[in-house]
């Protein structure tokens, strides 16, 4: 979800003319903004991927997080999820700013107007009047303007069933003493639109990632090891082969 905000100012003389002017209204909104924590949200899914993790761990530890929802566990989060983007990405909304947008001036000109194109990603659960609301209840500023560039389909989740199983066996059999559990993926995707659908999907990279390939993500040295993809198309191979009554390896 793309959202606007614009700040549109009288004062658009010359540079040297002190006050109040729509570039320092916008610094000081983002800056308030962009810096304002986010409350945390258990979703159903999140539970389920703590819950997931718990049974896997076994012991103490797995039987605290087994039950995520335990005053124990939730103030464990709370602590934690400050200090762990990761974590807190997890557990709360989004706001990234991504663009401005500034009206032609000259350099020694105060410009009118100014924007700021916010990308939001949403919890499954939240809707865009959630984010829009803290958006409003963060800055309280009656001069911004507020609108929606760009919406996709509200954050919908598939639950694991027969296919996931088949894919979890898939990835076990590849990568020997994986366990597989279902995450809630901090970003948006385009299977946000086949589960707007009815369509179920699964997001599934079947690859060990090191750190330097998650920091390349969309960057200008993004890249994928050869047998990476070997092993990834080993794995959907193995899925397919499950899934089909007749799996025929010529087609």
């Amino acid at each position: 979800m793309l959202v606007k905000l614009s700040w549109t100012s009288d004062n658009a003389g010359h540079a040297s003319i002190a006050g109040n002017y729509a570039s320092l209204m916008m610094i000081n909104g983002l800056h308030k903004l962009l810096n304002a924590p986010h409350p945390i949200i258990l979703t159903q899914e999140a539970e389920l991927m703590f819950s997931s993790v718990g049974k896997k761990l076994g012991g103490i530890k797995g039987k605290v997080m087994s039950k995520p929802s335990s005053k124990l566990f939730m103030s464990f989060l709370k602590q934690h999820a400050l200090k762990n983007p990761e974590l807190n990405e997890i557990l709360t909304n989004k706001i990234t700013l991504s663009a401005l947008e500034t009206s032609k001036t000259s350099y020694n000109q105060i410009s009118n107007v100014e924007s700021a194109i916010l990308d939001c990603r949403l919890l499954p659960g939240e809707t865009p009047e959630d984010i829009i609301n803290f958006i409003k209840n963060t800055l309280l500023d009656s001069l911004v303007q507020i609108s929606v560039v760009e919406q996709g389909p509200v954050p919908l989740t598939t639950e694991p069933e027969y296919f996931f199983n088949l894919l979890s066996y898939a990835i076990e059999s590849e990568f020997e003493g994986a366990s597989v559990v279902p995450m809630l993926l901090p970003a948006s995707t385009d299977n946000s639109y086949f589960r707007a659908l009815g369509v179920p999907v699964y997001g599934l990279n079947p690859m060990i990632v090191s750190p330097d390939q998650l920091k390349a993500i969309h960057s200008y040295d993004e890249f994928i090891k050869f047998v990476d993809v070997d092993r990834g198309i080993d794995v959907f191979v193995s899925f397919l082969k499950s899934a089909l009554p007749v799996f025929d390896e010529r087609h």
